[in-house]
C-alpha cells in the first residue's frame, strides 16, 4: 500500500510539473492558442492547422463580430510606404489563391476614384503620382477613358480620376465563415464563448491561458483580438498605442446591379455586391458634433435610433447622386464598427518584446492583409523563420508603446 501511494504521489507531481511543460518538436504537435475570430485570427488558424498545428481559437463574443463585421473590406494594394504596399500586394495574390480554392465570392473589379477641382483633388492627385512610380495598377484616366469604364456613374465635375484594374471587395462576414469551415475540417477547435482572461507564464514564457471555460496548455499564444489586444498584450507587459478609430457604414436594401467597382468619389466611397445590395459611407470617422462625442472617444453603441436612421438616408441619398441605381435603395441596417489602428498605422506583428512564445498580430486594412498575415505568422511560428517582409512592423519598433 505504501509502494503504491508513494508512485501516485510521483505521478501527481510528474502531471502538475509537465502540464504547462513545451512538448518536444518532433514529438507532439506544436498547440497554438489564437485569441480572435476576426478576418485576420481565423486565417492565422486555418494556416497554422495546414501546417500541421494543433490550433485552439477563442472568441469572447462570436464568428467576425467586432471589426471584421462592420469593415468595408475593400481589398487592395494601394499604399505609398513601399513596405506596407509590398505586403498588400502579396496579400492580394493570397486572396486569388483562397478564391480558386474555396470559392469565396470574391469580386475583382478594381476601383475607380475621382474629384472635383480643391483640396482633395490635389491629394487624390498626389497619391496617383506616388504610385505611378510602382508597378501597381492604380493610374490616372481622362474624362474620355472615365465614360468608357464608369458609364454607370453620373460624376459630375471631374478634376483627377484614377483607375485600379486590381483588388476588389468582398463580403467578410461570408468570408470569415468559410475559412472557418475549412479551419474546422483541418482540425482547428473553436472555444466560443470563451474569453481569455489570464496568461499563465513562467518567466518571460507561455504556459498556457486561463479562460471562462477553464486552464489550458499552449505552446504558443497568438493574440489577434483587434481592439482587446492591448488588455492581453500588457499581461506580458506590452501594451501597444492603438488610436480609437470609430467607423460606420450603410448597408442597403437590394436594388439592380450595376457595378463591380469600389468607389471612392466626392465626399463618399460604396461597393455594391452580386445581389444588389450597397455598402457605403460619406466618412472615415464621425462628424465632430456634441451628439458624436462618446462615440469619437469609446466604444459605445449609437445614442438613438434616430440617428442611425439619419446617417442610413443621408449616405443612400448621397451615393445616389453619382449611382442613378441607388436611386431605388432604402436603408436595411447601419453598422458601428471600432478599427484596432497602430499609432503609425502601420500593421504590429511579431513575437513580444523578451518572449518567443506569445506573438501579436493587429491591424488596420486585416481585411487586405489577412492571407499574407496567415501564412508569414505560421511560417515564424512553425518554422522558426524571420520573415523579412514583416521585419519594418515588429512589435518593439519606436513610436509604439
Amino acid at each position: 500500500m505504501t509502494n503504491r501511494r508513494s508512485i501516485l504521489k510521483a505521478i501527481s507531481t510528474l502531471t502538475a510539473a509537465t502540464y504547462f511543460a513545451r512538448p518536444v518538436f518532433g514529438q507532439a504537435k506544436l498547440h497554438v492558442g489564437v485569441v480572435g475570430s476576426g478576418i485576420v485570427g481565423v486565417s492565422i488558424a486555418l494556416h497554422l492547422a495546414q501546417a500541421g498545428a494543433k490550433v485552439t481559437v477563442f472568441e469572447k463574443t462570436a464568428l467576425a463580430a467586432g471589426a471584421t463585421s462592420k469593415s468595408f473590406a475593400w481589398i487592395n494594394g494601394s499604399n505609398t510606404n513601399q513596405n506596407y504596399r509590398n505586403l498588400r500586394i502579396k496579400s492580394l495574390e493570397g486572396w486569388q489563391k483562397l478564391d480558386r480554392e474555396l470559392g469565396l465570392g470574391i469580386i475583382w473589379g478594381g476601383a475607380i476614384k475621382w474629384q472635383p477641382p480643391g483640396e482633395v483633388a490635389a491629394r487624390v492627385r498626389a497619391d496617383i503620382m506616388a504610385m505611378a512610380a510602382t508597378n501597381y495598377p492604380f493610374k490616372e484616366i481622362d474624362a474620355d477613358m472615365f465614360r468608357r469604364v464608369g458609364s454607370e456613374f453620373t460624376p459630375g465635375d471631374i478634376d483627377i480620376a484614377g483607375l485600379a484594374t486590381t483588388g476588389g471587395h468582398l463580403d467578410p462576414v461570408s468570408v470569415t465563415t468559410k475559412l472557418m469551415a475549412r479551419a474546422k475540417l483541418l482540425g482547428v477547435d473553436v472555444k466560443m464563448p470563451c474569453a481569455v482572461e489570464e496568461l499563465i507564464m513562467s518567466g518571460n514564457d507561455l504556459r498556457g491561458v486561463k479562460t471562462t471555460d477553464g486552464d489550458m496548455a499552449l505552446d504558443r499564444l497568438v493574440i489577434a483580438s483587434g481592439v482587446d489586444t492591448p488588455r492581453l498584450t500588457s499581461k506580458a507587459g506590452y501594451l501597444p498605442n492603438l488610436h480609437h478609430e470609430p467607423g460606420i457604414l450603410v448597408h442597403s436594401t437590394a436594388v439592380e446591379v450595376a457595378t463591380n467597382k469600389v468607389v471612392y468619389g466626392p465626399g463618399v466611397h460604396f461597393k455594391q455586391f452580386a445581389y444588389g445590395r450597397i455598402v457605403g459611407a460619406d466618412s472615415e470617422t464621425p462628424p465632430k458634433s456634441d451628439t458624436h462625442q462618446e462615440i469619437r472617444r469609446h466604444a459605445v453603441a449609437f445614442p438613438s435610433k434616430e440617428i442611425e436612421d439619419m446617417h442610413s438616408q443621408r449616405i443612400i441619398d448621397k451615393i445616389a447622386r453619382f449611382l442613378p441605381a441607388a436611386q431605388k435603395a432604402q436603408p436595411h441596417h447601419l453598422t458601428l464598427g471600432f478599427r484596432p489602428m497602430p499609432a503609425d498605422r502601420f500593421p504590429i506583428l511579431g513575437y513580444l518584446p523578451k518572449s518567443s512564445t506569445i506573438y501579436v498580430a493587429v491591424m488596420h486594412s486585416g481585411v487586405t492583409l489577412a492571407p499574407i498575415v496567415g501564412r508569414m505568422v505560421t511560417s515564424e511560428l512553425i518554422g522558426d523563420k524571420q520573415e523579412e517582409i514583416l521585419s519594418p512592423f515588429r512589435p518593439d519598433r519606436p513610436g509604439l508603446l
